[in-house]
């Protein structure tokens, strides 16, 4: 099998379960905060921090399909752009929940 392939299924394992026991041990024991001494800024060192994870994760991704066998079928211009209309979509949702939520609330929630 192909390394790009395990990188990839690593990061994408691995992201969530990271996200979870760090924001389950902040909102239980403050540990981050204790640590960096400052509410505030350890949520904004720990929301960084997931956004650096998930450009690792699709970057991964992105080297581990450019290594895969291509199909045809999946290369025909009218796939192509209905790929590109549901990106822009999924941006345009993307970029609605940050102004309703805020930055701080798109992460997790109030604090």
């Amino acid at each position: 099998m192909d390394a790009n392939l395990w990188l990839a299924l690593f990061f994408i394992v691995f992201n969530p379960i990271f996200w979870i026991l760090v924001a389950r041990r902040e909102h239980q024991h403050f540990t981050l905060s204790y640590w960096i001494g400052s509410r505030r800024l350890a949520f904004v060192i720990f929301a960084w921090t997931i956004i650096l994870l998930a450009t690792v994760r699709n970057w991964r991704f992105l080297v581990c399909l450019r290594s895969q066998p291509k199909w045809s079928v999946l290369q025909e211009n009218w796939i192509l752009w209905l790929g590109h209309v549901l990106v822009v979509s999924g941006l345009i949702l993307l970029i609605a929940s940050f102004v309703s939520l805020g930055f701080a609330g798109a992460f997790l929630g109030k604090i």
